[in-house]
């Protein structure tokens, strides 16, 4: 039986975000997704959906799987390159390029380069497959080198992240601009309630001050008023 395949990266929290799958029996909550959620979803992921870009490119790229080609998205593509050009050993994957193609929604419609791998395991396929890219002049498989220098000029053209922080390297630059834009955040959270606790520590004084006045000037002219309705009597001389 034949399997088609697809391979692609989604970097979480951004640009993709996890959403917990709540079901009857489940209670609701409306708290803001966390690192505890990306931790139960890696470990429970059929109880968590995932949207976002990375996710939705996945599925456009399943179109162009075959049984003998597993397609690969651009950013994993680049990994595997750079994988490959890291390491003295020959990698057991040899990477086709089947040019570009449109894919609705990503990169707004614009040619996506389609990479994938060979995988194929009869040897006679195979071999009529060298011998058909032999008439056509096409090569049989591009080297990692060329390839992983043209996806990463790409990616950065159109703005995608190369994601190597899967190689030690800085973080995307996807994940720096969250981190700046959620720091901003907090800070403005934080200078919000620093100043509401200010002015109501302010209010309070203010108008504790006022409620005593008040209070006070009450009581005194309840005082006066019921001296003035009192009886004047003459106190006997005690002897």
């Amino acid at each position: 039986m034949d399997i088609k395949g697809t391979a692609w990266i989604a970097a979480f929290p951004t640009p993709n975000i996890t959403v917990q799958i709540f079901r009857g029996d489940q209670p609701y909550t409306d708290q803001i997704p966390g690192e505890d959620t990306e931790l139960a979803a890696d470990k429970c992921p059929h109880e968590f959906d995932f949207l976002g870009r990375d996710i939705d490119c996945g599925f456009r790229l399943a179109k162009f799987s075959t049984a003998d080609k597993l397609v690969l998205s651009d950013e994993l593509a680049l990994a595997l390159c750079d994988a490959a050009a890291q390491t003295s050993r020959r990698v057991s994957w040899s990477f086709n390029y089947l040019q570009r193609a449109e894919m609705k929604g990503i990169i707004s419609g614009k040619p996506y380069p389609i990479v994938t791998i060979d995988t194929i395991r009869c040897p006679t396929r195979r071999t009529a497959l060298e011998l058909e890219n032999l008439i056509l002049r096409r090569p049989d498989d591009v080297k990692p080198g060329p390839l992983g220098d043209f996806l990463r000029t790409f990616l950065k053209i159109e703005g995608l992240d190369t994601h190597s922080a899967l190689f030690g390297e800085q973080a995307p630059d996807s994940y720096r601009e969250f981190q700046r834009i959620w720091r901003g955040n907090i800070d403005e959270v934080r200078r919000r309630s620093d100043n509401e606790d200010t002015s109501a520590d302010q209010a309070g004084a203010d108008n504790g001050s006022d409620v005593l006045d008040d209070v006070q000037d009450l009581m005194d002219t309840m005082v006066s008023e019921a001296r003035g309705r009192m009886p004047k009597t003459t106190l006997p001389d005690l002897p």
